[in-house]
């Protein structure tokens, strides 16, 4: 299912034509027999493979009971047998390494160098000989691109840093802001472990600071100022020398705690409690700063996570139902990578084939699916309502179990169901998060962002960092299934994050 293997380190033993060089403990006693389909006999004791330095993924082993498979719960770099009270006979042994090497998605770097940015949401890359097919198809007018651009900082939800309060100016190669309470939060929520790398400069008395994991509190806070901040301060405090000198400094989270850096200076460290909300904010609390160079790395799979970003074919999902399209088009919606769901008529589910729970958090963005009818045509395009949003966790693809559909029953409601039936509903008046507006742009905002979590019996939703369901089972289902989808809509997902959230 859209797969490509690079490399499979592995070792094998079959006892004849494979054979690992095992270490055998002082105590054990393991043999080879001479002839049968046995690599191994152990009659007490253990025997492990050697540290090879790279992780290993999966053990296969074949014994007369037939073949089972097992992947390390936690980082170990060899796999071990043992022998108890009666022999163990194994036929034949595989072990699979990979290497211990992070795989990030890149977002930015965000230079300033221009108050806009080319648009990452308007498709572009294609190669020479696409372009020339284009050009010279008979739908050339309906396919030819044309480069557009959205700003860097405004007050719109197509900015890429959204403008709250004060002063905030592009200019010079640099974001420059001035306070009191300035504040900029960032377009993409992020529930996942990120490495962030920035440059920052203050003027004299400034007082500036980064907030992570913003949402039921105040989040994380990261102050940069010269003067130490109160003692009740619960962040982490940088201090920035006099010499106005721009100082590189590197932010790092993992699980629960926090780690800010300056240039090569010791790390200081912080620890949290994750809330279900994901907010990146940026504020000026006094004076005047300058930041620069602002890039995300977020690790794609993490120790209880993974990240989506849609910007490669990601092979963790089967896709059920209607057409699901990879980065199909434009999206006029901030987002550089996605896969779009055209059901019109009938429904569609992408289930995640890995096992997740009995505890989860759920987070993504749905967004604008546009059709495009050519630049001549009136209209040019079309942007499609998201209508019929869903959400599933189950124990299984064919077991019902709790399911969220957002901007269903003709876009009033938001509506959580157990095993098919409805446990709770939440009318969608104008203060809901998203209201359906009608004409060119049905919805507004045009990209949000839907979170899930169960704790237990506890199910809580969030719509754009705002609570707008929870209900409690008293008889909770036993959950190891994710599905995203939806029914009799168009839309476009993207930035799915999932998190694990039992011990």
């Amino acid at each position: 299912d859209d797969a490509a293997v690079t490399e499979i380190p592995w070792i094998a033993d079959d006892g004849d034509t494979q054979r690992i060089p095992w270490v055998v403990a002082d105590d054990a006693s393991w043999t080879r027999p001479t002839d049968g389909d046995i690599a191994l006999i152990g009659e007490r004791g253990t025997i492990r493979t050697q540290d090879t330095g790279l992780p290993v993924r999966e053990v296969m082993t074949e014994t007369r009971a037939g073949v089972e498979f097992h992947r390390p719960s936690r980082p170990v770099h060899f796999a071990e047998f043992s022998a108890g009270g009666s022999s163990l006979r194994l036929h034949r042994v595989a072990i699979s390494y990979r290497e211990d090497k992070t795989d990030y998605y890149r977002i930015g770097p965000y230079h300033f160098t221009e108050p806009r940015i080319e648009d990452p949401s308007d498709y572009l890359d294609f190669t020479d000989e696409e372009w020339e097919e284009m050009r010279e198809s008979p739908d050339a007018d309906t396919l030819r691109r044309r480069q557009q651009y959205l700003p860097l900082v405004g007050r719109g939800d197509n900015a890429v840093w959204v403008r709250r309060t004060g002063r905030w100016q592009v200019a010079d190669g640099r974001l420059a802001g001035r306070g009191p309470n300035a504040e900029l939060v960032y377009s993409q929520r992020m529930l996942s472990d990120f490495l962030l790398r920035f440059r920052v400069k203050l003027e004299e008395d400034a007082v500036a600071e980064w907030c992570f994991y913003s949402g039921d509190d105040d989040g994380v806070p990261v102050r940069f100022a010269a003067a130490p901040p109160d003692e009740d301060y619960a962040g982490i405090h940088l201090e920035l020398p006099d010499s106005g000198e721009w100082q590189q400094v590197t932010v790092r989270t993992t699980g629960t705690q926090l780690e800010a850096q300056m240039g090569d200076g010791p790390p200081k460290t912080a620890t949290f409690d994750r809330s279900d909300d994901s907010a990146v904010l940026l504020r000026i609390l006094d004076g005047r700063a300058f930041f620069d160079d602002i890039e995300f790395l977020v690790p794609r799979e993490q120790p209880d996570g993974v990240l989506y970003a849609f910007d490669r074919r990601e092979t963790d999902w089967w896709r059920k139902g209607e057409q699901w399209q990879d980065h199909a088009g434009v999206a006029c919606a901030v987002a550089s990578n996605w896969i779009s769901l055209i059901a019109p008529e009938g429904d569609g589910v992408l289930w995640n084939k890995r096992e997740f729970g009995p505890d989860v958090l759920v987070a993504f963005n749905i967004e604008e699916n546009t059709e495009w009818f050519g630049w001549s045509k009136r209209p040019s395009h079309v942007h499609y309502p998201f209508d019929n949003i869903c959400l599933h966790l189950a124990a299984g693809e064919d077991k019902p179990g709790y399911r969220l559909e957002v901007n269903a029953r003709d876009r009033s409601a938001t509506v959580l169901y157990r095993k098919d039936e409805e446990v709770a509903v939440v009318e969608q008046d104008n203060e809901f998060p998203i209201r359906y507006v009608g004409g060119h742009a049905p919805y507004r905002p045009r990209r949000n962002h839907i979170s899930l979590s169960k704790r237990g019996g506890d199910i809580r939703v969030l719509i754009n960092g705002i609570e707008v369901l929870r209900w409690t089972d008293p008889d909770p289902l036993h959950v190891e299934r994710i599905g995203i989808g939806g029914y009799q809509t168009r839309v476009n997902f993207s930035h799915i994050e999932i998190r694990d959230l039992g011990d």
